[in-house]
């Protein structure tokens, strides 16, 4: 195996690239103290699989099966914030009382959760993508950032190999702070745009479904599935990816001022991969570490995923206007003139 030593060199010194790893039959479940510790950041759109991510990538980087990628992660820091705001007593408790008490919309109007309201054109959607959206972010601001940050900080303190889920809409603050000793991968999953709508409406469906007949069960997560909203999102990690593999790639003076690339040392050792989600398990088309990685190519099946495609935003499932970001108040007069609310069914397996 080769190895990579920790430099004892001023600042920003010339490092050999990322090593290639042989095969090998068993893999330790932690890495000897010889070998340089290494940062995962696995990214993707929600719906888009990261939750296994970190398992597909090391069977990639280290040639290996399962059950010897999951022994080896057995030992690495796992950094993530989804994972802290759910298992959180505030989260907890203001998802409780958004789908189960009634909420005071109006000093003549209360509404009360119904399932039907997951339908993204039900009139009460906003109310619910809004409130689940606030109770997420008061959790991370009240405590889960502190947390992680600190998690992080420990585990760089103690030379670990991290792994760390992130949306990836801008490059992570965590890369500010990588020493220069460790790898860092970008493992990046894609689906399509109509795979991603589905997966979320479903798992937000099952989760919310099950949490309600049984308040002590998993608390869940509702992004919000509005095709203008969710294209924002979509929009801003394709962008991101874009940059990195354009130009954050590139050698320090090539990078342009204007993108975050400059946050990443020029020298760090950086590998990039994208998984495509659509298959099981998910399978990678871009390396760039491959002598046949080709970033036009890898381009175009970004784009052929068509998650930017603005043309989208209007159609069926998705509304422009103030259904899209959020009601109008031509849209709540219309409301509250209604003394009777028409849900929609939510289409779904049960």
């Amino acid at each position: 195996m080769s190895l990579i030593s920790p430099p004892s060199v001023p600042p920003f010194p010339s490092v050999p690239p990322f090593p290639s790893v042989p095969p090998f039959p068993s893999v330790p479940s932690s890495d000897p103290p010889s070998v340089p510790p290494t940062v995962i950041f696995t990214v993707g759109p929600t719906g888009s699989g990261k939750s296994k991510l970190a398992t597909i990538t090391l069977m990639h980087i280290y040639n290996c099966n399962e059950p010897a990628a999951t022994e080896r992660l057995a030992s690495w820091e796992n950094i993530n914030t989804d994972d802290c705001v759910e298992k959180h007593d505030q989260y907890r408790d203001e998802i409780t009382t958004l789908l189960t008490k009634p909420l005071n919309l109006t000093p003549t109007e209360n509404y009360t959760f119904a399932i039907s309201d997951l339908d993204t054109t039900s009139d009460y959607y906003p109310i619910l993508a809004k409130g689940f959206s606030t109770s997420y972010y008061n959790t991370r601001k009240a405590s889960c950032d502190k947390i992680i940050n600190e998690k992080w900080d420990a585990a760089i303190r103690d030379n670990k190999s991290i792994i760390a889920e992130v949306t990836g809409k801008t490059m992570p603050s965590w890369v500010d702070n990588v020493p220069l000793h460790y790898n860092i991968v970008f493992a990046y999953t894609l689906a399509k745009f109509e795979t991603l709508i589905q997966r979320n409406k479903q798992r937000s469906y099952d989760d919310i479904k099950a949490f309600l007949a049984d308040l002590a069960a998993k608390v869940p997560r509702m992004p919000d599935m509005r095709e203008g909203a969710f294209k924002l999102t979509t929009n801003a990690i394709v962008k991101s990816l874009k940059m990195l593999i354009n130009e954050c790639m590139k050698t320090y003076s090539a990078r342009s001022a204007t993108n975050e690339c400059y946050r990443i040392n020029p020298n760090a050792n950086i590998r990039v991969l994208i998984f495509n989600a659509e298959t099981n398990p998910a399978v990678s088309f871009y390396d760039s570490l491959a002598s046949a990685a080709n970033i036009d190519a890898a381009i175009k099946t970004i784009d052929d995923f068509k998650l930017e495609i603005k043309e989208r935003i209007g159609r069926t499932g998705g509304r422009t206007g103030g259904r899209t970001g959020g009601r109008t108040s031509k849209h709540k007069s219309k409301r509250k003139s209604k003394k009777h609310k028409t849900r929609k069914r939510f289409n779904s397996k049960n």
